[in-house]
């Protein structure tokens, strides 16, 4: 009966003023979608489910749609489990082998954890190979084949009692998202399973699906939590692989600096035993045209150096030039920061000290050339 009928909400059972009253309770079990409601004496009272239009506690999610590429030869298993994985991949193989019987000593069923979902249920991945062609069945045909009434009555046995639901894997096709969203599912108003279609933020990825009950609104609230919760997992593993890099970048740039140092050391000894060899090598030649141009050169800057009167004239013009500095100086216009003078003294000795390695490596060069 339909339960938008007045004989629902309004029953004639007692024909007083408790027949209101019944038909309120009738309303309200209606809007919770459970119990039965009594309407008239000699009927049988209608079974009230969250299926039916007058169910309040109902809503439209949005699902996303398996991309292409998804396997086309994998379908899902949702069971109950019990005990631990260690128990559950104990029966996985029983399971494969009850499914061996199943489908025929032609075929090998393949059955794998896929992942554990909440309220004590797993999702199985199971795919079946063609011993023949050696080749997997589309996931579309064994489906279709496990829907047949007869199939679908053994898969309790199959999966000891702990069968919930199978589950596609595989991307459905254009037609088959056309014909699901053309069919307004049961319990769902029409305007407002259009309306859902017209909100739906990307057609191309996601599709409406219905949330009928408290107990569909709290599954789907536990897998968003449980996939929060391993996407913060998987963050976190990212960030301590990031850390790790990092941290081996650090290693390797020492290594590399390291590296150069060495490199510098080993060019300076190369350099040097070349220069060693050359001068060992050349020792008994004749002296070139370019050598002795170079030595002529030498020799000239070494007699201006040496001319007494040039050296004492430039000599006593220097000195006249400090005297007339002297003479004209007057008190300086500025200070000097006491920190400057530090840090000049700072850089000074710093010179110096490089300096001094400099020629500590040049006094060793001949040594090191020799060994």
């Amino acid at each position: 009966m339909d339960l938008n009928q007045p004989s629902v909400f309004n029953p004639k059972m007692f024909n007083d003023e408790r027949d209101q009253v019944l038909g309120l309770f009738n309303k309200l079990q209606a809007y919770w979608g459970t119990g039965k409601a009594f309407y008239m004496q000699g009927q049988a009272p209608i079974d009230l489910n969250q299926h039916q239009p007058n169910h309040r506690f109902k809503a439209i999610g949005y699902s996303k749609i398996k991309s292409e590429e998804a396997s086309e030869s994998k379908f899902g298993v949702v069971i109950s489990m019990e005990g631990g994985e260690s128990q559950m991949n104990t029966a996985i193989l029983q399971y494969e082998n009850n499914l061996k019987g199943l489908f025929g000593q032609n075929y090998v069923p393949k059955v794998e954890a896929s992942k554990i979902l909440p309220d004590n249920k797993a999702m199985l991945m199971i795919t079946v190979t063609d011993t023949a062609t050696n080749l997997k069945l589309p996931a579309r045909q064994i489906i279709l084949f496990l829907n047949q009434m007869n199939v679908k009555m053994q898969l309790p046995n199959v999966f000891q009692n702990k069968f919930c639901q199978l589950v596609p894997l595989h991307p459905p096709s254009k037609q088959e998202i056309d014909e699901y969203l053309k069919v307004v599912p049961a319990g769902i108003d029409e305007l407002i399973w259009n309306q859902a279609k017209l909100n739906n933020p990307d057609p191309e990825k996601f599709i409406p699906v219905p949330l009928i009950g408290f107990a569909a609104l709290n599954e789907r609230f536990k897998l968003q939590e449980q996939e929060v919760q391993q996407q913060r997992l998987q963050l976190k593993l990212i960030m301590d692989e990031i850390e790790n890099i990092t941290k081996s970048i650090a290693v390797i740039k020492i290594l590399v600096e390291e590296c150069k140092r060495k490199n510098v050391l080993l060019s300076n000894r190369v350099l040097s035993l070349m220069v060693w060899q050359m001068v060992k090598r050349r020792r008994f030649y004749p002296v070139q045209a370019y050598e002795d141009q170079l030595r002529a050169k030498l020799e000239d800057l070494q007699r201006e150096i040496n001319e007494q009167g040039k050296l004492k004239s430039n000599l006593n013009d220097l000195m006249i030039k400090l005297k007339q500095l002297q003479n004209h100086q007057t008190a300086p216009s500025f200070t000097i920061d006491e920190n400057l003078l530090k840090d000049v003294k700072s850089h000074l000795t710093q010179e110096q000290d490089a300096i001094q390695h400099l020629l500590s490596l040049v006094k060793n060069l001949p040594k090191k050339t020799q060994t």
